[in-house]
């Protein structure tokens, strides 16, 4: 399932959602205009992410995530947990043309925009159609076009998508867009959030960090595991304890295995892995994570053991940063590719 709406504005109620009262509140300060007057920039973002934090934040949030469900008859997605604040201020240009795929994000995410302000020609958002984007970004990479090409070629193909306060802008993250200078009196603060449909990409977004779960969801129980770490093998080395820790943590929330495993060191100062061995001769816990292939023996023969021990005993090793399990890959290959890294380490040398 892809959401199919670009462009498409959704209203809102102020007073169910009083986020411009909220922010002005926040600051003590009667109006958008005079919070940029009194504050720099660093000062008002510090501020409006404290303000996330609040409940009464997070209340106002939840009301606009369950209006834009409403309105486009979807419940079965994720939302960003934390949403980006934006300041337009007089003078200024906000951001360079862009869409949000050149930044990580997965084609089937929408981009949601709420400006605290009734825009104008200069202060609003300029989008390009979707057709057009993919046209001309396709342009962009083939011509290999600078920021300062590529802004002049897309705003040329750019309409305002003027949005007042009380209503949402809807569009793809595939779909350019960005601003020009503001050569109007007024200032405008904005911030926006995505939302990525169940089961879809979501780029090169970490789903358990940047999304939270708009649909009701089992919790699924998460499976044990063992905590593998070993700084002495080659390009692991300069690795730290706490750093292989979150490499594998990452990959642990990614694929349900619980955080609070039981963590195993290998033994310094000896050569034959005992850790390792006696994990892949123990059935017990059947899945042993690990920050690299690299952690496995340098030893050839040792390595070998150990893969064919764990595959015998149904022990996956999965590493990590590979994003790869034991049991879905040939010994052989495996055995290719650390050699080749192996390779890669010595050149530099």
């Amino acid at each position: 399932m892809s959401f199919d709406f670009d462009g498409k504005l959704i209203d809102f109620d102020p007073n169910q959602a009083p986020i411009l009262e909220l922010v002005l509140s926040f600051f003590s300060l009667t109006s958008i205009n005079e919070i940029c007057s009194k504050l720099s920039n660093e000062e008002i973002y510090k501020g409006l992410y404290r303000l996330e934090k609040t409940k009464e934040f997070k209340k106002i949030y939840s009301h606009l995530i369950n209006r834009v469900s409403n309105e486009l008859g979807e419940v079965d997605f994720y939302y960003q947990k934390i949403p980006s604040f934006r300041v337009h201020r007089v003078d200024q240009k906000s951001v360079n043309f862009h869409n949000d795929c050149m930044y990580g994000h997965g084609e089937d995410v929408l981009n949601l925009w709420v400006p605290l302000v009734d825009t104008n020609q200069s202060n609003a958002l300029l989008l390009l159609t979707n057709q057009k984007s993919k046209e001309l970004f396709c342009r962009f990479r083939d011509d290999k076009l600078s920021i300062e090409e590529a802004n002049k070629l897309f705003l040329k193909h750019s309409n305002t998508a003027l949005t007042k306060y009380g209503q949402i802008l809807v569009f793809k993250t595939s779909t350019i867009h960005g601003t020009i200078k503001n050569s109007s009196k007024n200032n405008r603060i904005s911030f926006d959030f995505r939302i990525l449909p169940r089961n879809s990409d979501a780029g090169f977004k970490s789903l358990n960090e940047f999304f939270e779960p708009y649909f009701f969801e089992t919790v699924k129980v998460k499976s044990p595991c063992v905590f593998y770490l070993y700084k002495s093998n080659p390009l692991i080395k300069n690795l730290s304890h706490f750093v292989q820790r979150e490499i594998i943590n990452m990959y642990a929330s990614e694929n349900n295995f619980t955080s609070a495993a039981r963590e195993e060191t290998e033994i310094y100062g000896v050569n034959h892995s005992p850790t390792i061995f006696n994990y892949v001769k123990d059935n017990k816990i059947n899945d042993i994570l690990m920050p690299s292939i690299l952690c496995l023996p340098v030893d050839i023969k040792m390595r070998i053991e150990a893969l064919l021990l764990a595959e015998k005993n149904n022990v996956k090793l999965h590493f990590c940063l590979e994003n790869k399990v034991s049991s879905n890959l040939l010994i052989d290959d495996l055995n290719k590719y650390y050699q080749l890294l192996l390779e890669a380490d010595n050149f530099l040398e």
